[in-house]
């Protein structure tokens, strides 16, 4: 938690509490009592007084939290990361990382959504991708990574049918090894190549055949993320064979 964020004494707590339901920007914390509920719950959860007033709501009992922030707190936890590894208006795929490692992977589907008679939803039919988001990154933080939040059980806002706001919008770069099905992309021109899951993974297969590791392609391609390189997957290939050459080179030296 940000240091800015600490509340450090129960005056401090209701003072901030009773700021925050009487300024009327939050909706569902009309009272101080329900404010400081919310703010509590962020502070288990590391978050600071305006991102649980703003992002977490009880209801039924239950901690309803964000897709956004609970993307952040995979992010910045020290042990867990994340990437996503398909991300259409169909499916999105989520693979979670425990120290560096691949622990699994969150699917949803719109065919899962429309199983659970989700897709008729308003926003589903608005923001497809990011509510397929935002129930891949719930699901695979309670069967990844359940200590992010200490333990307790968090879920979206679509998973408990409250009212339905606008998804934040979270898509983090997509150039990690697909190890999650395919499905169909269009043909749009503005698809990178490795945007595309089947050439994504045979591209990866093919790294690793040669011994690369993804900081070696990287190096190699002269980027951070393999969606930053301009050319196609033939120059791709081509100049990551020659920066091995080049390296085999300076090693016989």
């Amino acid at each position: 938690m940000n240091e800015l964020a600490r509340i450090d004494s129960i005056s401090e707590l209701m003072t901030i509490g009773k700021a925050m339901s009487a300024s009327g920007y939050f909706t569902d914390a009309k009272d101080a009592n329900q404010a400081i509920v919310k703010i509590l719950t962020g502070r288990e959860m590391g978050f600071g007084p305006f991102a649980a007033m703003s992002d977490i709501h009880i209801i039924q009992g239950k901690p309803v939290v964000g897709a956004n922030l609970m993307a952040a707190a995979v992010k910045s936890h020290p042990k867990y990361d994340y990437r996503v590894t398909i991300n259409t208006d169909v499916q999105v795929a989520i693979e979670f990382y425990q120290e560096g490692k691949s622990i699994g992977v969150s699917n949803f589907t719109m065919d899962d959504a429309k199983a659970a008679k989700l897709h008729a939803k308003d926003n589903w039919q608005k923001f497809p991708r990011n509510m397929l988001f935002a129930r891949a990154i719930s699901n695979g933080v309670r069967w990844y990574c359940p200590d992010v939040f200490s333990g307790a059980a968090v879920y979206t806002p679509d998973e408990i049918d409250v009212v339905e706001v606008e998804p934040s919008l979270v898509q983090p770069p997509d150039d990690v090894f697909d190890s999650a099905p395919e499905v169909p992309l269009d043909d749009s021109p503005q698809l990178h190549w490795i945007d595309n899951p089947a050439t994504r993974r045979k591209f990866w297969a093919w790294t690793r055949d040669q011994g690369l590791s993804n900081v070696d392609v990287h190096a190699a391609l002269g980027v951070e993320h393999v969606n930053d390189f301009d050319g196609d997957k033939a120059a791709a290939v081509e100049k990551i064979n020659h920066w091995v050459d080049n390296r085999m080179v300076l090693e016989e030296v």
